[in-house]
């Protein structure tokens, strides 16, 4: 019978995309093209994924699941005389790679939302009547991979004490835009983190029935028998 052994491996795998507020306006409430800030920054760190220990048997597969979170808040005012509908989009994703760069599997986390904001206020400061503040409330995503060949089957097992952990790569990607239907002034700080799951499916080592023990001693016994009789003899 097929045994499964959890891993839960809650790892320092969060950093945070766009700390710094980024910023597109033009001065005046004309009317315009539309305008979008937008803000691109990623992350670049280690994860120790726990490996197999091959004394309990044979591995068959392994389930990896990588889960991201994305948060943060969000500004956007309306430039524009006549009120106008500002769109705020934060994207992330994270990507799990082998210690070779092999890709293991990808998650990717999304929020997009528009809002109606009146017109501009004549004050440009991120507050007044014609600015829309979100907070992005956390978007959380989990994709499941299964490994199983036999190079996976190997590199997932450990070689003993001093080969204990798996170091693969997790980097990020992340964006975030405001824009609108005229003038718009957009910031942000937003934040992604992730981490992943070990869960190990494999076959246990052969343990002899409570049946299979008594035959065993049976059987030695016999044989200590026989070899006391000959020494006898």
């Amino acid at each position: 019978m097929n045994k499964t052994l959890a891993l839960t491996a809650l790892f320092a795998a969060v950093a945070g995309f766009a700390a710094s507020p980024a910023v597109a306006a033009i001065d005046g409430p004309h009317q315009t093209a539309p305008i979008a800030a937008q803000k691109v920054n990623s992350i670049n760190t280690t994860l120790d994924l726990a490996k197999f220990d091959a004394s309990l048997g044979q591995l068959l597969s392994i389930d990896i699941s990588l889960t991201g979170t994305l948060s943060g808040i969000a500004k956007a005012e309306n430039l524009d005389t006549a009120p106008a509908t500002l769109s705020f989009a934060a994207y992330a994703s994270l990507t799990l790679t082998r210690p070779d760069q092999s890709l293991i599997g990808i998650s990717t986390m999304h929020y997009d939302r528009s809002f109606s904001a009146l017109a501009w206020d004549g004050d440009t400061h991120y507050g007044g009547s014609s600015v829309i503040t979100v907070n992005i409330v956390p978007v959380v995503t989990t994709q499941h991979f299964v490994l199983s060949s036999a190079e996976d089957r190997q590199l997932f097992t450990s070689n003993g004490p001093g080969d204990l952990t798996l170091a693969a790569r997790l980097t990020g990607q992340g964006s975030s835009t405001a824009s609108g239907s005229g003038n718009t002034m957009g910031g942000f700080s937003t934040r992604a983190s992730g981490y992943a799951d070990v869960t190990y499916t494999y076959l246990p080592s052969a343990v002899p029935e409570p049946g299979t023990w008594a035959l065993m001693f049976a059987g030695l016994g016999m044989v200590g028998m026989l070899a006391s009789r000959r020494r006898q003899a």
